[in-house]
């Protein structure tokens, strides 16, 4: 579902991203540059165990059909990834998916809710091309992840938290966007690709 945003809310300029060391950061300063005309494309994920969005990110780390710093570097783009849970889970979600981009923490979410993201559980009529995996499969996935992270199982976020992609530049204006509708409505990465001006 497109969001109907055509700049970041004025809500969201202060409000605090948090990276893997727990440092925070203003939301505003990740898109912000001095004078260079970029885009960030902001992608904001569900829970830190989340099966599906791991098969999403992974996907789009792929050297293969995903998306590559070098590519992104070349057209004065980044990608950013943004989850609900605690920081301290985002070294291990970036290992596990072999994710080279920047990832920020939104515990409160409060960004979220700015940028007028929902919480459901309800799952898409069709399993999107980024999931290789069966429901179940994925399910038993995110339960193993979740227990195997010991002392911080109950920090991946609220699991009925769903996000969305955004096109940002320098100036805060909105050039693309997408808001999930469903725990399975991350835009599919072929369209991305398409969205950056790689395809």
């Amino acid at each position: 579902m497109t969001s109907t945003l055509i700049s970041v809310p004025s809500e969201a300029l202060s409000l605090s991203v948090l990276d893997s060391d727990g440092i925070s950061h203003s939301f505003s300063s990740l898109y912000t540059t001095d004078g260079q005309d970029q885009q960030i494309l902001f992608i904001f994920i569900r829970h830190f165990f989340c099966g599906s969005c791991k098969e999403y990110i992974s996907g789009i780390s792929s050297e293969i059909d995903g998306i590559t710093p070098q590519e992104l570097s070349k057209s004065n783009k980044h990608l950013i990834i943004i989850g609900c849970g605690q920081p301290n889970l985002i070294e291990q979600y970036r290992k596990d998916t072999k994710c080279p981009f920047a990832m920020y923490a939104d515990p409160t979410q409060r960004l979220y809710d700015a940028f007028g993201m929902i919480r459901t559980l309800s799952l898409a009529e069709k399993k999107p091309d980024y999931i290789k995996s069966s429901f179940l499969v994925n399910v038993a996935k995110s339960a193993v992840c979740q227990i195997s992270s010991g002392t911080s199982m109950f920090q991946g976020g609220d699991i009925r938290q769903i996000g969305g992609e955004y096109l940002i530049n320098e100036r805060g204006e909105i050039l693309w966007s997408h808001n999930m509708t469903n725990t399975q409505d991350h835009v599919e990465i072929k369209e991305l690709r398409k969205i950056l001006g790689f395809d």
